[in-house]
């Protein structure tokens, strides 16, 4: 299941991609998540109306219709590792390995 936040000319909503179609859960199911944070924290309960309306008759948009955005525009923090220093492999204990071809 791919969850995404997209736009179809309008403000922007949530659905689910699939095939080449995207389910607009904000259309579909107005009360389930206004939001890609929202439908995330609230996903125990939400999920099973998000699957029975994906295998129901809910009405599907175009993909190529929409303009897809950053799933979570404004996210609380980004993580990472970084692993570009010998330091920073050692850390996590993985093995230090040439990654780049030679010519």
């Amino acid at each position: 299941m791919k969850l995404a936040t997209f736009t179809a000319g309008g403000a922007a909503e949530i659905g689910v991609i699939e095939r080449r179609t995207i389910l607009p859960l904000s259309r579909e199911a107005p009360g389930l998540a206004g939001t890609m944070t929202e439908l995330i924290a609230r996903w125990d309960k939400a999920e099973a109306t998000v699957r029975a309306l994906l295998a129901g008759k809910s009405s599907r948009l175009p993909l190529d219709g929409v303009r897809l955005l950053a799933p979570i525009p404004r996210p609380g923090k980004i993580l990472a590792i970084g692993l570009n220093y010998r330091d920073h492999i050692a850390e996590i204990g993985c093995e230090l390995t040439n990654s780049i071809a030679s010519p």
